[in-house]
């Protein structure tokens, strides 16, 4: 026993002298986790008129466990680059790439036929809001506000398109 406590004893003081674990793990740690954040920006972006669970999303990206897309897409909605949202009246959360859209000064809409979501104007948000403020003294969220409905091409009769 005391052989094993000599020998991790030499290893901390080992580690201590070269400053850590070095750059050398510090760079393929970080490499790692930004490879797999890529892999996940990049479906967020080229998906960003949709909405995706944790497991839909862990399901689309290759090499990427669902406790990594937990991890990383935490970070995504604290930096404000992906939304999140609440799935009707459950306890599911959805999630939606936001930041390019500018996301924070307009309101969502939802088609409930094809689940694509819509940004509406930044003038017809702010004109809504206001109305809402006016009349009922009432401020909207952006953030977690999402209007549900059909979309332009769900409502038309399906001879249409």
């Amino acid at each position: 026993m005391a052989c094993i406590h000599g020998y991790l004893a030499s290893l901390i003081i080992q580690i201590i002298r070269i400053g850590g674990l070095g750059k050398g793990y510090d760079s393929i740690m970080k490499t790692y986790n930004t490879s797999q954040r890529q892999h996940l920006v990049d479906f967020m972006k080229n998906n960003a008129d949709r909405q995706y669970t944790i497991e839909e999303i862990a399901e689309h990206i290759e090499n990427v466990g669902k406790s990594t897309v937990y991890r990383l897409i935490n970070r995504m909605v604290d930096e404000g680059i992906v939304r999140r949202t609440i799935r009707g009246n459950s306890r599911q959360f959805l999630y939606q790439y936001s930041a390019a859209e500018g996301c924070s000064s307009h309101l969502h809409m939802k088609c409930r036929e094809c689940g694509k979501v819509l940004h509406m104007d930044d003038g017809q948000s702010k004109m809504l809001m206001e109305i809402l403020h006016e009349s009922r003294n009432f401020d909207l969220d952006l953030k977690e506000t999402l209007l549900m409905g059909r979309c332009e091409k769900c409502s038309l009769p399906e001879e249409d398109y």
